[in-house]
């Protein structure tokens, strides 16, 4: 009789986990994507729940093929990550590294303007699918976004804003919602701003972040755009009765700081901010110690020498001045951002799970004699693209001596 409680038990405690794991479906981390975002006007750091929940619902659709659920996702992707501010940037590459580099490749993804028309369309038929009013204003807010000054890319701005009108979550009331408000769809760069209202009494918060749609009182107001790290912007609107008003992107000035750079060595090594070189004061490439202006913010920092791997430190920029110590632990090697990926990859390279070794050569070419591999081989920004047959396969740098990607790259020691 126990015997056959116990085998009960396991068989009841089997189904469970299997239920449990299949409940984790693209499908499933959508919906809880949808719900942070939902909440995120109430509470802001579900907007970076939402993005991982998001980033793991596109991974599963891409694995599953499910061309049309990694699309919807990605569209998600864009609008929370023009969303976020610059901490919050910083806030989720520091616990989400994953995500925040999906949601930045969705982000800076180049697209055709030839294919506005394909993308609008999946636009629609995502719209003909899906009833939530905020969810369609979001995926035509991505097409919009993208093919910016054409046919289609004004047809889904005022699409997206209509629907935006139904979109509680997306909807910032200043006074009483009376009927006949006018209607204003604030925008900025970056995006991520609050937008406040100067009134007699001082500035009113209308709840709403750029890009975002404000219910203004009839008549001409003057909207504050304020982000941190970046000084105020301002924008006149006189929305009328009907329809939306649709002034131009407010672009927000970064504040700058003076930073002095040391390291823990002798000086010389040449300063990089997120992997472009600063320059200084007389437009020459800042060498430490040396002291230039910064945008504030979150960023990383990067000393590169001939002879020596670089070496990256993370830092939040903050004004008016600052000094900022970076710890060199010298290391004998290639810097990557001093010779440039090119010719930083050309060699000879391991695949870390098999052992099989790949040629890079710098004619562009690359090869892999023993599994009789052959193809062409580009520079990326932090790796390369290999074609073989036809196939892309992207290899990003993690060191100065791995790649990650679809194949799993080290460097042959010598």
């Amino acid at each position: 009789m126990r015997a056959m409680v116990l085998a009960m038990l396991a068989v009841t405690l089997l189904g469970f986990f299997e239920l449990q794991a299949g409940e984790m479906t693209g499908a499933v981390y959508f919906q809880q994507g949808v719900e942070a975002l939902k909440a995120s006007d109430a509470d802001r750091p579900k907007l970076l729940v939402a993005i991982g929940n998001f980033t793991k619902a596109a991974e599963i659709f891409e694995k599953e093929g499910n061309e049309q659920g990694a699309t919807d996702t990605n569209a998600m992707l864009y609008w929370c990550r023009k969303k976020l501010t610059v901490d919050e940037i910083g806030q989720l590459h520091r616990s989400a590294p994953d995500a925040a580099n999906r949601s930045e490749t969705v982000v800076s993804a180049q697209v055709n303007p030839a294919d506005a028309k394909d993308w609008l369309a999946k636009a629609d038929a995502y719209a003909q699918r899906n009833t939530d009013p905020l969810l369609r204003a979001i995926r035509y807010y991505e097409v919009a976004d993208r093919f910016k000054g054409t046919a289609e890319g004004m047809k889904a701005l005022d699409l997206s804003l209509k629907l935006m009108q139904d979109a509680t979550t997306t909807r910032g009331v200043v006074g009483e919602a009376a009927k006949g408000e006018g209607k204003v769809f604030v925008t900025s760069e970056p995006p991520g701003a609050s937008v406040l209202l100067e009134a007699a009494d001082g500035l009113r918060d209308t709840g709403v972040v750029t890009p975002g749609l404000v219910l203004l009182p009839k008549g001409r107001s003057v909207l504050v755009l304020r982000k941190e790290g970046c000084a105020d912007g301002r924008v006149a609107v006189s929305p009328a009765a009907e329809g939306i008003a649709k002034p131009d992107s407010v672009r927000l000035e970064r504040l700058k700081a003076s930073v002095d750079i040391m390291d823990t060595q002798k000086g010389g090594f040449q300063v990089f901010i997120d992997g472009q070189p600063v320059m200084d004061k007389t437009g020459k490439p800042a060498v430490t110690p040396c002291t230039v202006l910064l945008p504030e913010g979150s960023c990383a920092v990067t000393l590169a020498k001939e002879g020596l791997l670089d070496t990256m430190q993370p830092a939040t920029i903050k004004g008016p001045s600052m000094v900022l110590e970076v710890r060199v632990d010298p290391v004998p090697g290639k810097s990557r951002l001093l010779t440039g990926t090119a010719d930083f990859m050309v060699g000879r390279w391991v695949k870390t799970d098999t052992d099989t070794l790949f040629e890079f050569k710098a004619d562009g070419t690359f090869s892999a004699p023993a599994s009789m591999l052959r193809g062409q081989w580009k520079a990326s920004k932090d790796g390369v693209t290999i074609t073989q047959q036809g196939v892309e396969f992207v290899l990003k740098i993690v060191s100065n001596d791995l790649v990650t990607g679809k194949w799993e790259l080290r460097r042959k020691k010598k």
